[in-house]
């Protein structure tokens, strides 16, 4: 891609380019000012959520090759 068209593209989303790196700061700050409970909490929570997507992720790609199995 040319430099005008990346130029371009950045103007025309300028303001969630400025959102995407906004929200991280503001997150960190209120999690900061929240405590160390909720540092502990949210770290339980993205643990959890690893775990538990990946038992979905699995539990949808076997569903898949059955169906794909079924159909041969």
């Amino acid at each position: 891609m040319n430099p005008e068209t990346i130029n371009a593209i950045r103007g025309y989303n300028r303001f969630d380019i400025e959102l995407y790196s906004f929200v991280p700061r503001l997150f960190d700050e209120k999690a900061a000012a929240a405590g160390d409970d909720f540092t502990k909490d949210l770290n339980k929570f993205t643990k959890r959520n690893r775990v538990i997507g990946g038992l979905y992720f699995r539990q949808r790609v076997a569903r898949l090759f059955n169906c794909i199995s079924r159909s041969k």
